[in-house]
Parts: structure tokens; C-alpha cells; sequence
């Protein structure tokens, strides 16, 4: 292979040989698409697992919230359960504290308990 190569100040040199380097990257440009490809296919699947984990925590705070609910209502009925003897138990010391001798001390009000106004109790659900 002969060649001609003029240089700037137009002298002529005769090139008698050349030294070629060819590089094929058609395989690192593979390798390199296929990386991408697992890398896109690795963020879809942390954005699946991320959303699936989201929705568990969600349902497993819906089914918190709903069990304290459930508990509010079986305590705000086991403390109305009660309260009918309560009351009558009251009125029934009212009663003794009225017809007992006046040297004796009055310990007890004169006036029907209600549970909706006993102090510090505030539960859901107890109203009349």
C-alpha cells in the first residue's frame, strides 16, 4: 500500500506502509445494552416491591386503627353493662343515708349518678 500525504509546507512524502488498529465493539456495545436492560428490569422490580410494601403497611394500619375501634366498643359496653346497678346501688345508699339517724355523718350525695359525668371517664360511644 502506497500513499501520498501532503504535508503544510506542501513537500511531498511517500508513505510506504501504515499501521492499522481496528477495534470491533459491537460485543462491549451488547454487554453494555444488556446492563441497562437488567438495570431498568432492577429499578421496575424495587418500584413493584416498594408499591407491594406501601399497600401492606397501609392494610396492616387500617386493621390497627380498626382493632382499637373494635376495643373502644367493647369497653365502652362492658363499662355500660354495669351501670344500671351501679346507679341502683347509689340511689339504694342515698335511700339508707336518708332514712339513718341524723347523729350519724351524710357521706353520700343526694343526687342519681350519672356515668356520663363521672370525672376523667370519657369513652366513645357512652352517651345518652
Amino acid at each position: 500500500m502506497q500513499e501520498t500525504l501532503v504535508p503544510r509546507d506542501n513537500r511531498h512524502v511517500q508513505v510506504e506502509g501504515a499501521f492499522v488498529l481496528v477495534q470491533d465493539i459491537i460485543s462491549s456495545k451488547t454487554v453494555e445494552a444488556e446492563l441497562v436492560s437488567h438495570r431498568n428490569h432492577f429499578v421496575d422490580v424495587v418500584a413493584a416491591h416498594t408499591r407491594d410494601l406501601v399497600a401492606a403497611k397501609d392494610a396492616a394500619e387500617a386493621v390497627n386503627v380498626a382493632k382499637g375501634e373494635i376495643f373502644l366498643v367493647k369497653l365502652s359496653h362492658e363499662l355500660r353493662t354495669p351501670m344500671p346497678a351501679i346507679s341502683r346501688f347509689a340511689k339504694m345508699g342515698v335511700d339508707r343515708a336518708v332514712d339513718a339517724p341524723r347523729d350519724k355523718p351524710r357521706r353520700i350525695q343526694e343526687r342519681p349518678v350519672d356515668a356520663r359525668r363521672l370525672p376523667g371517664v370519657e369513652i366513645k360511644g357512652l352517651s345518652g
